[in-house]
C-alpha cells in the first residue's frame, strides 16, 4: 500500500460506526519539511510509504491521520515507537493509543 491509496481516518471517525474501537497513532515529532529541505520534494512520499510498509507488518489496516501520523487498530503486539531509518538517519516515530466511541 501507498500513501496515495490508504485510507482517512477523519473519513472513518466521521462515517464508520466505532463503538469504544481503539488505535494506535505513530506520529512524527515535527513537520516532514525537514525531510523535503534536506532530501528533495519525492523524500516525503518515500518517507510515508516506508511508515506505511513498516506499519503494514502489524496490521493491513493503515490510515492516514494527519501531516505525518498514521493509525492502525490497536493491538497489544503493536511496538512502543516506530524507528524508520532513511537515508543514514532513524526517525523515531511515538505511539499515542486512542479511544473513539462515536455512534452512528
Amino acid at each position: 500500500m501507498t500513501i496515495e491509496n490508504i485510507k482517512n481516518f477523519s473519513d472513518i471517525m466521521l462515517f464508520d460506526d466505532l463503538k469504544n474501537k481503539t488505535f494506535d497513532l505513530y506520529c512524527y515529532p515535527c513537520h516532514p519539511r525537514d525531510i523535503h529541505d534536506k532530501y528533495g520534494a519525492l523524500a516525503v512520499g518515500e518517507f510515508y510509504n516506508m511508515i506505511i510498509g513498516e506499519l503494514e507488518k502489524y496490521d493491513p489496516e493503515v490510515y492516514r491521520a494527519g501531516v505525518c501520523i498514521f493509525a492502525i487498530p490497536h493491538s497489544e503486539d503493536n511496538p512502543e515507537c516506530l524507528l524508520i531509518r532513511y537515508e543514514s538517519k532513524v526517525y523515531r516515530l511515538s505511539k499515542r493509543i486512542v479511544t473513539i466511541d462515536n455512534m452512528l
